[in-house]
């Protein structure tokens, strides 16, 4: 992984999540799948109540599209100084659930199960955690 032990910084804390009050935990699909819940779930985690005017506004703010052109967001200036190669592939790519499949390779993706299996293994206090892929 290019930023670091991806396992290990979620077992790092996914067997605390539910006694820890200072631990969220959220996915991109949960978000893509019901924004709305997910975030009344995080506005209640931080003690704020949100209206639903309120969180439709996030929802257009945070919308892929205000993504893609939000340049705090869209990382530009990672390839304006030359760290990132938006000539083959944005930072802010597609904003959909499973645009994995059109990347990886059938060995690709199986290396990756693979992987994927190995460190569930290794990692028991990971056993209950699921992935989504689609």
């Amino acid at each position: 992984m290019m930023f670091g032990p991806f396992f290990e910084h979620l077992a790092s804390y996914w067997a605390r999540r539910d006694d820890d009050p200072n631990i969220f935990v959220c996915s991109f699909e949960e978000l893509k799948t019901d924004f709305k819940s997910t975030v009344a779930r995080l506005a209640q985690f931080l003690g704020k109540d949100l209206t639903s005017d309120q969180i439709d506004v996030i929802h257009e703010e945070t919308n892929f599209k205000a993504a893609q052109v939000n340049p705090s967001l869209n990382r530009s200036e990672r390839h304006a100084a030359g760290v990132f190669d938006f000539t083959k592939h944005l930072f802010v790519r597609n904003g959909s659930i499973g645009q994995w499949k059109k990347e990886f390779t059938p060995e690709m993706n199986s290396k990756m199960d693979d992987w994927i299996d190995r460190k569930m293994k290794e990692l028991p206090e990971l056993k209950d955690l699921k992935f989504t892929f689609e």
